[in-house]
């Protein structure tokens, strides 16, 4: 079972990172995602021959299905409009594990013990992870998905913390036959952490591991969650995000290897993708309503239009004066209801209404 790849140095700099050593062909499903079921976004590591994903990728996406979403394999970003409109077709994304992150993007020439790197996928993760942010669009990141979290946000990494990190405890973070993963424990603290909800709670827990790189300097706005018996970060959150939650091992592997409650680190993802695409809606649909408040001309000539905004702005469509939107008799057509906007999915006009006059006395009479 593959798990890492080859290990040969190489050698780049930031300039050739981010400005255009890069390759053609993006690959994107073949399939057309489901509207019905949260669209999870697993980010790009490459094309596939004959379209058939890797094992390690194949992981990630029988997770999803089993957490009840559907996984969307995303195409090369190249810059920040490419990761933009990839990530309009997605609720969320998941940034996956990997090959070494190059250090020219945090500012430091390569070590003597750094393994092998993928520029191109490097720019594709970065522009990914740096949108998706922007977005506060969901975030579950796994082993390199973690560090490269920690560079965008500001950090830096050990490019090989076995050599270069000092500590008087012994913990193999990584088989080093190279055939499996490796297991040790790792101390979650904060109950009220993402990682906590996760696990079911403060304690320790025994996780997979292979890994080489770990996070030096924590990035700007991270928090750490859970750490291994050797201080080695195992896991960071985003506390000002609606959800980004990042650790430094594999729960896409724990649930097929260990045991399928680590499919709640998807379930949670797809539940946060839920409830901002909700948001989302409630809020245009929120907008809707004021543009049709708008649209009456009694209403604004009257100053009863800020009695209508604060109960709009509270979610409150049923108390008077609000309630007589949705009644034709006061303005020749009705607004929408929430369930009917949103099946119009943006396809409505709002045309000039008068009223009756008697709802602006607070009569409604």
């Amino acid at each position: 079972m593959k798990k890492c790849v080859s290990k040969t140095l190489s050698l780049l700099i930031a300039a050739a990172l981010l400005a255009g050593m890069l390759c053609t062909g993006a690959f994107a499903s073949s399939e057309e995602p489901s509207t019905e079921l949260v669209q999870v976004g697993v980010s790009w590591v490459g094309d596939f021959e004959d379209g058939v994903p890797d094992e390690d990728t194949q992981a990630y996406i029988d997770a999803v299905e089993l957490a009840g979403a559907e996984a969307v394999y995303l195409p090369q970003a190249t810059d920040a409009d490419s990761a933009a409109a990839a990530l309009e077709t997605v609720d969320c994304i998941i940034l996956t594990g990997g090959e070494d992150l190059d250090p020219a993007l945090y500012g430091e020439e390569p070590y003597e013990l750094l393994e092998t790197v993928n520029q191109v996928r490097d720019v594709s993760d970065y522009w990914y992870c740096t949108v998706a942010l922007e977005m506060d669009m969901p975030i579950l990141a796994t082993c390199r998905g973690l560090q490269l979290l920690n560079v965008v946000c500001g950090g830096t990494l050990y490019q090989d913390f076995p050599s270069q990190y000092e500590t008087d405890v012994e913990v193999i973070h990584r088989d080093p036959a190279g055939e499996d993963f490796a297991y040790h424990n790792i101390t979650v603290e904060d109950e009220t952490s993402l990682v906590a909800q996760a696990m079911g709670g403060a304690g320790e827990y025994e996780v997979n591991s292979w890994h080489h790189q770990a996070i030096k300097d924590l990035g700007e706005g991270l928090v750490v969650t859970a750490v291994a018996d050797d201080g080695i970060i195992e896991a960071v959150e985003l506390p000002e995000a609606s959800f980004v939650l990042a650790v430094q091992f594999h729960p896409e592997w724990m649930i097929q290897e260990v045991c399928e409650d680590y499919v709640t680190f998807f379930t949670m993802l797809i539940e946060a993708a839920s409830q901002t695409a909700s948001g989302t809606e409630e809020s245009d649909y929120q907008a809707y309503l004021m543009a049709f408040v708008d649209s009456c001309e009694d209403i604004r000539t009257s100053g009863a239009a800020e009695e209508f905004y604060a109960l709009i702005e509270a979610g409150d469509y049923v108390s008077f004066p609000v309630e007589m939107l949705f009644d034709a008799t006061w303005f020749g057509e009705a607004a929408m209801t929430y369930e009917e906007f949103v099946a119009a999915d943006g396809t409505y006009e709002i045309g000039e209404h008068a009223s009756n006059g008697a709802m602006l006395d607070g009569t409604g009479e």
